[in-house]
This record gives C-alpha cells, sequence and structure tokens, in this order.
C-alpha cells in the first residue's frame, strides 16, 4: 500500500473550519491593533512631517492649495497609516507565513522565506529611487507645465498621491529582476529564450509605462519604460551566469 502521508506536508493538520476562521481573526487582530496604536501615534508628528516632504521635493515659491476645510486632516491621517503600514509590514508577513506555514511542504517554506528578504529590500531601494530621483524629474517637468497661461497649483492630497502611487509602483517595478531569476530557477523559462524576446519586452515596458501613469509632460513614462528595461537587462545578466 502507498504511503499517503508524503503526498502532505508535515504539520499539515484537518481542523475544523471554525478553527481556522478563529486563527486567522487572531492573527488579524495582532496586526490591527499594533496598525491603529502607530497611525494614532504617528498623527501629531504628521504635520511636521508632511512639511518637510513637500518642502523637500517642491520649490519653495510654489504653494500648496487645499480644496475643502477637512482635507488637511485627512491627508495627515492619511500619511499616518501609510506610515504605520510600513512599519507594520513585516509582521503582517510574519502572520500571514505562520498562517499558511502548516499546509506547506518544507522546500515550499524554504522558497518563501528565501525570496522574503530580497523582495522586500528591493521594494525598498525602488521606494528610495522614487523619492530621491523619480518624482524630482517628474515634479521639475510638472511645475513649468501650462505656465505660459496660468500659475501652477498644487492639491496637497494630489501631490502626495503622486508621491504615494509612484513609490508604489517603483517599488513593484523593482522585483522585476527577482521576477526572472525566479522564472529561470523554477524553469519557466531560461537566459537564451528570454534574450530572444528582448524586442517584445522592450515594447511591454512601454505599455506598461503609458498604462501606469498618465503625467502628460510624458517624463514618468519615459523614466518608467527605462527603468523596466534596465531591470530587465540585469535580470538577465544574472540570470547568465547562474
Amino acid at each position: 500500500m502507498a504511503d499517503t502521508t508524503r503526498d502532505k506536508p508535515i504539520e499539515d493538520k484537518e481542523l475544523p473550519l471554525m478553527e481556522h476562521i478563529m486563527e486567522l481573526r487572531g492573527r488579524l487582530m495582532t496586526v490591527l491593533i499594533p496598525l491603529i496604536i502607530i497611525t494614532l501615534i504617528t498623527f501629531p508628528f504628521s504635520n511636521t512631517a508632511l512639511t518637510y516632504i513637500f518642502r523637500d521635493l517642491i520649490p519653495e515659491n510654489l504653494s500648496l492649495f487645499i480644496y475643502s476645510p477637512i482635507e488637511w486632516i485627512s491627508l495627515r491621517f492619511l500619511f499616518s497609516l501609510v506610515c504605520a503600514l510600513a512599519i507594520t509590514i513585516p509582521l503582517l508577513l510574519y502572520e500571514t507565513f505562520a498562517f499558511i506555514a502548516p499546509g506547506l511542504y518544507p522546500h515550499e517554506k524554504r522558497f518563501i522565506l528565501r525570496i522574503l528578504m530580497p523582495s522586500f529590500l528591493l521594494y525598498l531601494l525602488g521606494v528610495v529611487f522614487a523619492y530621491y530621483v523619480a518624482l524630482p524629474l517628474i515634479f521639475a517637468a510638472l511645475i513649468p507645465y501650462g505656465s505660459e497661461l496660468a500659475a501652477s497649483a498644487f492639491s496637497a492630497k494630489r501631490v502626495f498621491s503622486l508621491i504615494f502611487y509612484t513609490a508604489i509602483w517603483l517599488g513593484v517595478i523593482f522585483q522585476v529582476p527577482l521576477l526572472i531569476i525566479l522564472g529561470v530557477k523554477a524553469k519557466i523559462t531560461n537566459y537564451h529564450a528570454l534574450r530572444a524576446k528582448r524586442g517584445i519586452v522592450y515594447i511591454a515596458a512601454i505599455a506598461i509605462a503609458l498604462f501606469v501613469n498618465s503625467d502628460p509632460t510624458g517624463v514618468s513614462q519615459v523614466l518608467i519604460a527605462a527603468l523596466l528595461i534596465v531591470l530587465f537587462e540585469l535580470g538577465l545578466l544574472i540570470t547568465r551566469f547562474m
């Protein structure tokens, strides 16, 4: 008779649905409580932090505007929530892994643990690149835009949204080399196949850049397309020596 235990993860146990739901609820509360506490702690300092960020990215001769009585308050709360999310991400990743770990094979656990840290570091690198390289270029292009017709007026909430989404997208885009390496490791593709499809990848990079951003100056689209191509070539170079 075949040993069916080999077809299941070592820690896999049949549990009632309610126990899984209660465990999930407990793990969500473990993340939500620190998230709420950090948001409340960060809120009193959000005014100073936002002022520093805006002054660092936007020239002093330009003013930000708010278009509703509660816009600045809601912006401060959103900023505090984003800061809390950034701080609690490691806890969220741990709780997620701990929840699914009993159903994973040992090699699947090792695979997840190996990619978590590189992925997290690449994401941070993308956020840093957004703040110090991409956003200054975007604002430098946007500020003179339309100045012949009217003075530039920047909504504080829209500016923060631009900063936030640019950081998110670049954090995701910086995962490209890791995805290429994982694809080669999993034998989904190989170096020669990727190199042969280089032209298609370039066209896809341009299409993605046009899709994810509506910058009227075209600066951010060019930047994202160029970055995607560079990161693809970096991943290709790494797989060549694997």
